[in-house]
């Protein structure tokens, strides 16, 4: 009892701590509040929406430009491919633990308001685990949740790939030795917060 009011207190901080945070920059405007809601726990709800309103508005100032226009032109030989969206998201946020704390992240306020961990609430965590409950307990689920699981499995593998490719060839994280400072377990957790936040999905907090 005693671990899960501390958990909800650093969950109540963060999300205060985002909301100020934000609340500093110019045009944001924001229609949530944290608060319990009956058969949706807590969270950040919305508030006096009338229909078709906004429930926030963040300024574009706060989103990094992926490229500018005096951005050189990728060569078709580059040896790193254009990275996708959950790509993108998981090198960002998987930088965020580099051991050295070389890549800090101007949006650390944000991430301390996601999710921490999936283990075990997310089944491909089960199957990268190398203790035999956790891999006999995956082995146990049905063949349609089996199959969503090994799909994703596939997309994790293919996007790790390219991640490792990026840390491994692009410079500064090459001379940098950024592989090797940043945990396979905090891989996982970049790659699924990505995957995520891509499909709009809100983790539990």
């Amino acid at each position: 009892m005693v671990d899960a009011q501390r958990s909800l207190a650093v969950v109540d901080s963060n999300a205060k701590a985002l909301l100020d945070w934000l609340s500093t920059f110019k045009g944001f405007y924001n229609k949530l509040e944290l608060q319990d809601a009956d058969a949706a726990g807590r969270g950040l709800f919305a508030y006096g929406k009338a229909l078709n309103s906004p429930l926030n508005s963040i300024p574009l100032e706060l989103f990094p430009a992926l490229a500018s226009s005096d951005s050189p032109p990728r060569s078709p030989s580059s040896a790193v491919p254009r990275l996708t969206t959950t790509q993108l998201l998981a090198l960002h946020l998987a930088l965020t633990h580099d051991a050295r704390g070389r890549h800090r992240s101007e949006w650390q306020i944000f991430l301390d308001s996601i999710e921490t961990d999936f283990t075990p609430w997310h089944p491909l965590t089960w199957s990268l685990s190398k203790d035999d409950f956790w891999q006999t307990l995956e082995s146990r689920l049905s063949r349609s949740v089996r199959v969503k699981i090994d799909a994703v499995r596939r997309r994790y593998d293919a996007d790790l790939a390219v991640l490792k490719r990026v840390l491994t060839t692009v410079e500064p994280f090459k001379s940098q030795g950024v592989i090797d400072a940043i945990p396979e377990n905090a891989l996982l957790w970049a790659w699924l917060n990505g995957e995520y936040k891509r499909d709009g999905h809100s983790n539990a907090q």
